[in-house]
């Protein structure tokens, strides 16, 4: 399943809200779901949909054309994908043809507007077509992998989002972009599961890597945790952190100086009776708790669905304290191409987010509201440019946004199609005194899918 929604890159694809309600509703349990890179063997494992045949040898070539639009951009998509299947072995590969503006301008980098997979760095200016610079490229996937009936490993390039969240991911959001995978392995083992990724981060700074493992495990069919351990690192020996089972702070404090950007968390969700279920997460970033005279950096998110037959209602809260994901090494901050890796608003920010929706069948309606307010610091101001033990925050001239509207979409097997209109609202706009906002926002998202080529083998 795609893993991103291709029109709001911070939420989760409706397939998943579809998984999500039937979490809540109890239809499906007793294996944990809370990373959102679920393949077809878990997704059998935890009861939905049949359990992935070996046997296939297949190769899937989708044609299609997709137009992506805001009141900020419009796009052109054309990908240009293949899925391709011999028995225990899988590959799917991605990569986009895209018009419009892709350079991004330096506007508030938290404008909900901005996404991250068409705004993109070049330093090559030589147009890929022609004599004007028109057309841009994006390998947003491309991995094989071996699965067996236990846990499966892949290379390759994958986006990858962990937590239970549906806007306000705080770990690891993929909102930044996909990484570059060197292993990233799963092992199933009843109730468990075990997950350890190390790849290249891909960015304008040289030998970027992140390595992290996690274990989930679902003691009730009503209950999941899980934890995370990891680790940014830009060092010559990219392969200190490689291997999976080891811990990494250990290795930091024994065996390095303080360069590495060490980062945890805890996720928890909690089906409290059919049709309701709690979740939060919590993410700490050099984790200073107990520690005497530096600020703590964090994020959390708190979140609740109710969820009846096709009826569903969500309200999230989050909020990253200053300084989180920041580091003294520019090379080693939970970003990539300047943009979070976690929280999409960065720190020094927080929000809240509700949305009450209606699904019968393949369409949806569904109305929403956000809040957030976010200070005036970003990801390029680390603990050590202020010191002390913290300030209050959100920080300095602090805007203030609100954005309530509705959304319609329909899903088919030839045609996706999905609508936005929105009133945005913001006072100290881009954290500037004075600077007030008021528009009407529409997106819009249409997918024609003609013909699937199909080549058995």
């Amino acid at each position: 399943m795609e893993i991103q929604d291709p029109m709001d890159i911070r939420n989760p694809s409706e397939s998943f809200s579809l998984v999500d309600m039937m979490l809540t509703q109890g239809e499906i349990g007793g294996y944990p779901l809370l990373s959102r890179n679920i393949s077809s063997l878990e997704l059998s494992m935890a009861g939905v949909g049949p359990v992935p045949r070996s046997a296939e040898r297949e190769l899937a070539v989708p044609v299609s054309a997709q137009f992506v639009g805001s009141d900020l951009a419009a796009r052109l998509v054309v990908p240009f994908q293949f899925a391709f299947q011999y028995g225990n072995f899988m590959a799917y590969e991605r990569v986009a043809l895209f018009t419009g503006r892709r350079h991004f301008l330096g506007l508030s980098p938290w404008d909900s507007r901005h996404d991250p997979r068409w705004e993109i760095t070049s330093w090559d200016t030589q147009p890929i077509v022609g004599k004007k610079d028109m057309v841009e490229e994006r390998h947003l996937r491309g991995y094989g992998g071996y699965f067996w009936n236990w846990g499966y490993i892949t290379l390759g390039r994958e986006v990858i989002r962990l937590g239970p969240s549906y806007r306000y991911a705080v770990t690891i959001s993929g909102f930044s972009g996909p990484l570059d995978f060197f292993y990233n392995l799963r092992i199933l083992a009843g109730r468990f599961k075990f997950v350890a990724g190390f790849a290249r981060i891909p960015d304008t700074i040289d030998n970027r890597r992140i390595t992290y493992q996690r274990i989930e495990w679902s003691p009730f069919n009503n209950l999941s945790l899980a934890a995370t351990e990891g680790v940014l690192t830009a060092r010559g020996d990219f392969a200190k952190y490689a291997i999976p089972f080891l811990f990494f702070h250990d290795i930091q404090r024994h065996e390095s100086d303080n360069q590495d950007n060490l980062f945890a968390s805890g996720e928890l969700s909690w089906r409290v009776l059919r049709g309701l279920r709690l979740y939060g997460e919590v993410f700490m970033d050099d984790p200073t708790f107990i520690s005497g005279g530096e600020a703590a950096m964090y994020a959390l998110l708190g979140g609740a669905q109710v969820s009846f037959g096709n009826w569903e209602v969500r309200a999230e809260a989050a909020g990253a304290s200053p300084f989180t994901y920041a580091h003294f090494s520019d090379s080693n901050a939970m970003s990539a191409l300047g943009w979070p890796m976690g929280f999409w608003l960065g720190p020094d920010a927080r929000a809240f987010y509700a949305h009450a929706g209606w699904y019968p069948g393949t369409i949806g309606i569904r109305a929403f509201f956000e809040i957030y307010q976010h200070g005036e610091l970003w990801l390029d101001t680390p603990y050590e440019d202020v010191g002390g033990e913290g300030i209050p925050w959100p920080s300095g001239v602090v805007e203030t946004a609100t954005e309530p509207g509705i959304e319609f979409f329909i899903m088919s097997d030839k045609v996706n199609f999905k609508a936005r209109a929105s009133w945005f609202r913001a006072t100290n706009y881009f954290s500037q005194e004075g600077q007030d906002v008021s528009e009407i926002r529409l997106a819009g998202f249409l997918s024609v899918v003609p013909v699937i080529f199909r080549i058995k083998m």
